[in-house]
């Protein structure tokens, strides 16, 4: 009995008919029959009612075939190990972030991922987000930790924990001394960004995915917030609000890795669940060995470790 056979009687069992079986399989009707008989003379019993349609198992074949899927799990988990344990010596796992992250992830999770499996080769390709998830369509890469502004039935989503959207304004802007004569405290400042309408503004470069979400909630609100700079990171959009040259939108996780926080004020949004949703991404078709499923989970953990925290934590007080 070999693996092939296997695979051919749990499809017989599965389809409740050689036909259907032959079909799925690309074999002929013939053939497979042969096979079945085949198993059937050299084991002494009867393994399916060809009497009966569907084909339903004899007695006999029922223990048969309980035996076989076991043994066939028992094969795919030795392949996964086997897998596992050449990824872990001298095979490579991509890895896809936006360089946004980039600067406030990825060095935790290599570094985690490191101890576990100091031989593995991870290659991190930083690319837009629709770029990232073009390559996990295609299978171009293994993983990703990607914004989820769309779903592919291609694609399996690891959810996490979402990016609250914080306003950020100079510390001497009117807003922020509005906020002080509503005796607000600083980790409690909030403000509809209907009051920026005709704030100038620094938005981040069009290719960006923050800009991409700030201008569907700036249409969702009716505001066009005038142009004061158009920026491609964002440390330096933060930056450019302390020395007074406008406001802007980030989420908190970038803005909890911004060491200087001098001169700014952070301010929650109430006009709606202003939040970015993350996923760690794989196609579905990839049967992903152990080592790449332990990635996704420390990556996982990870990201829940930043993004499970209070916001004040995040605000420089």
């Amino acid at each position: 009995m070999n693996d092939r056979q296997i695979q051919y009687l749990l499809s017989i069992a599965e389809e409740g008919s050689i036909n259907r079986a032959a079909e799925k399989l690309l074999v002929s009707q013939p053939s497979l029959s042969h096979m079945l008989a085949g198993v059937e003379q050299e084991i002494g019993a009867v393994l399916f009612d060809r009497k009966h349609k569907p084909l339903v198992p004899t007695p006999a074949g029922r223990i048969y075939l309980e035996n076989l899927r076991t043994i066939s799990q028992i094969i795919h988990n030795t392949k996964l190990h086997l897998t596992e344990f050449s990824k872990s010596n001298a095979g490579t796992l991509s890895f896809g972030i936006t360089p946004g992250k980039s600067m406030y992830i990825l060095p935790e999770i290599l570094v985690k991922f490191k101890k576990v499996y100091p031989h593995l080769k991870v290659d991190v390709m930083q690319q837009k987000n629709t770029v990232l998830l073009n390559l996990l369509e295609s299978r171009g890469i293994d993983i990703a930790l990607v914004n989820h502004t769309a779903y592919s039935d291609k694609l399996e989503y690891v959810q996490l924990p979402p990016e609250e959207m914080i306003l950020i304004a100079p510390s001497s802007h009117p807003l922020v001394r509005e906020s002080d004569n509503n005796h607000e405290s600083k980790q409690n400042r909030s403000i509809s960004l209907r009051k920026i309408a005709r704030e100038p503004f620094i938005y981040l470069s069009k290719g960006h995915g923050v800009y991409k979400m700030i201008e569907s909630m700036f249409t969702l609100l009716g505001i066009n917030p005038p142009l004061a700079y158009e920026i491609s990171d964002n440390m330096t959009a933060h930056s450019l609000v302390a020395k007074g040259l406008g406001l802007t939108i980030l989420p908190d996780n970038v803005i909890r890795h911004i060491s200087n926080k001098q001169n700014v004020e952070y301010f929650h949004i109430t006009d709606a669940d202003f939040k970015r949703n993350l996923s760690i991404c794989y196609h579905k078709a990839q049967a992903l060995p152990p080592v790449i499923l332990r990635f996704v989970d420390i990556a996982a953990e990870v990201l829940r470790d930043y993004c499970n925290f209070d916001i004040n934590q995040v605000l420089p007080f």
